[in-house]
């Protein structure tokens, strides 16, 4: 990815990117999701705000409801 905001790895498929890095990395990180299985967090002054998931983890919670 490239710079222009902060991401971190936090555990082997999922990662952390504030609000700059995903407006800049945006398609990266919609491939990441949909093709790799990534989980990103989306982070807001160092606090989560929400979740990019695949169509398959959303389905997941969407059953668990």
């Amino acid at each position: 990815m490239a710079n222009g905001g902060s991401v971190k790895d936090i555990m082997e498929g999922e990662r952390i990117m504030n609000v700059v890095a995903i407006r800049n990395n945006l398609a990266d990180a919609l491939n990441r999701v949909a093709y790799a299985g990534e989980r990103i967090v989306l982070e807001r002054r160092s606090k989560g705000v929400a979740a990019l998931v695949s169509m398959e983890d959303l389905a997941l919670l969407e059953r668990l409801e």
